[in-house]
């Protein structure tokens, strides 16, 4: 099993990592665009002060200030981030995200591995259906710059578990714990992603329920039963963090677009930019799909879906062979959304229309429900791959071919990116310049910079009027008239009154633009009757 583990660490590092570890990581992080990971190392950075007794763990006034920001309903990472605390206290938040972002897809491979391996009893068919799964479109696309949603590894845990104790080889007491810490774990990972398992997992084991024979079903309802029961320790252990959601406002509810992201039915068999096989080719096609490129997760190679439907075929009479391939596809449906989209064009309306209102269902973006697909596609591979047959050899090439295919672009941009920081916000120099408690307004606004990161390279030694902590701003800023034109990266903000009334509103002390963009935002700050002094990289403008 460790080698296993080693094997899928090491492709990581060779796809993912060259960057980092041949390289200059002084300030180099894994993946593309950066405000994200920046975020990500702001949240690491938030924890590890937590833990020193420094900072509330949910409501902080260090974004968006004066109002603040309920982090409850921010992509915080809170369990990834207190177990790196040291290495972020010691070494880092670069290096603390670096380790976890390529640690993300070997422990999705091995925990697919563990899962596939306790499904067919065999090595070699384990050790494919667990890469089929750590190095699916699904989580190469989310390597770019989506850490919560790479760590996905708890959900084949959870398979593994139920797996086992309907076996009879975990006892029930031993098994509501385990499942109430995967529960806890993908909570404190991400909330969404524990939605979908909950969601997910709970029609798979009805559908399981409904396929069993006789003989299995008083077992599955047990083992259901025992889960439910793990779902309640579980929500005892995180109560605190939901009242901390819910007890607060949601800063960001009203204004999510999850009919925008949604899973394009061509992207199921059309690899995009990602995918380093037929991605720059068919980029005239992919070009057209929902969303974003981090969106888009669905490309399934052909001989990877032509290994799962003859496995549906050639097991049809199996319990397995009924289940996995109706799981695959009501996760490919719900994750299609509300209305069929293909190649960009919006057909007719789809089943995931009747529930997508719900509360909470309404938060999620449901291309990413793909991922549960990607789990039972592994195990099918696995599992046709153990079945003994004459063309056993044809089956292993052709799941080498699909999985081949899957391989990520090796374009070095996708996959490491530099975040130079100013060095103003390096080793004191900003805490020396700003004085007590500022308030600062960075520019570039929000996702267009690094702002989050540079809070934390100064220990965060300032309050940001302003932030980036999720896609969208919370209504007390969205509502300021100047925020438009600080977004609009095509032309120069001109509204030096709105920006008069933003710095009032929200108490500024300084604004802080990065010198490489100083061009950009001079006429606006003059005209609001500023000057600027460059400091390191960087031009303060004091707000008297």
């Amino acid at each position: 099993m460790v080698r296993a583990l080693a094997l899928y660490t090491v492709g990581s590092v060779l796809l993912f990592g060259r960057g980092i570890v041949f390289g200059d990581a002084s300030d180099t992080v894994v993946g593309r665009f950066g405000s994200d990971q920046g975020f990500f190392m702001w949240s690491l950075v938030h924890w590890k002060r937590v833990l020193q007794g420094a900072e509330s763990p949910f409501l902080t006034d260090l974004i968006f200030s004066p109002e603040g920001f309920n982090l409850a309903w921010a992509t915080v990472i809170p369990l990834p981030a207190v177990l790196m605390a040291p290495v972020t206290a010691t070494a880092g938040p670069e290096v603390a995200y670096n380790l976890l972002a390529l640690a993300a897809p070997p422990l999705a491979a091995w925990c697919c591995y563990l899962l596939c391996r306790e499904a067919c009893g065999r090595v070699g068919p384990a050790l494919a259906g667990g890469a089929v799964f750590g190095f699916s479109s699904y989580v190469t696309v989310e390597m770019q710059n989506h850490l919560n949603l790479a760590l996905v590894f708890p959900l084949p845990l959870a398979a593994l578990l139920v797996l086992r104790h309907a076996s009879g080889r975990i006892g029930d007491r031993r098994f509501v714990l385990a499942i109430a810490a995967v529960f806890v774990a993908q909570f404190l990972i991400f909330t969404e992603m524990l939605l979908g398992l909950v969601l997910f997992g709970g029609l798979a084991g009805l559908l399981a329920i409904v396929l069993a024979g006789p003989d299995l079903r008083p077992t599955l309802v047990r083992t259901a039963v025992r889960i439910a029961a793990g779902g309640l320790v579980a929500m005892a252990v995180v109560s605190p963090y939901l009242y901390a959601a819910f007890a607060h406002p949601n800063p960001i509810a009203d204004r999510l677009s999850p009919g925008f992201y949604v899973l394009d039915l061509a992207n199921l068999v059309v690899p995009t930019g990602v995918t380093e096989i037929g991605g720059g080719l068919l980029a005239p096609t992919s070009a057209r799909f929902t969303g974003n490129v981090t969106e888009q997760l669905g490309y399934m190679p052909l001989p990877l879906l032509g290994l799962a439907v003859a496995f549906a075929v050639t097991a049809r009479r199996t319990f397995a062979g009924r289940l996995l391939p109706l799981v695959a596809l009501v996760a490919v449906v719900c994750a299609l959304g509300s209305r069929l989209v293909v190649a960009g064009s919006v057909g007719p309306p789809l089943p995931w229309g009747l529930v997508d209102d719900l509360p909470l269902l309404d938060l999620a973006l449901p291309t990413r429900f793909v991922v549960h697909a990607w789990l039972a596609l592994a195990v099918m591979v696995a599992l046709m791959l153990a079945t003994p047959a004459r063309l056993g050899v044809v089956r292993s090439a052709v799941a080498l071919l699909g999985i081949v295919m899957l391989t990520p672009t090796l374009a070095a941009g996708f996959w490491w990116h530099r975040l130079e920081p100013p060095a103003f916000f390096l080793n004191g120099r900003a805490e020396t310049a700003l004085g007590r408690e500022p308030v600062v307004l960075l520019l570039p606004y929000g996702f267009l910079a690094n702002g989050m990161y540079w809070q934390a390279k100064t220990g965060m030694a300032f309050r940001q009027a302003g932030g980036y902590a999720s896609s969208v701003v919370p209504t007390w800023y969205s509502s300021e008239p100047i925020l438009p034109q600080l977004y609009d990266v095509t032309r120069p903000a001109v509204d030096s009154a709105g920006l008069r009334r933003l710095l009032a509103a929200k108490h500024v002390t300084h604004v802080i633009v990065d010198a490489r963009h100083g061009f950009t935002y001079a006429a606006l700050l003059r005209e609001a009757g500023l000057t600027g002094r460059p400091i390191d990289g960087v031009i303060v403008y004091d707000v008297r």
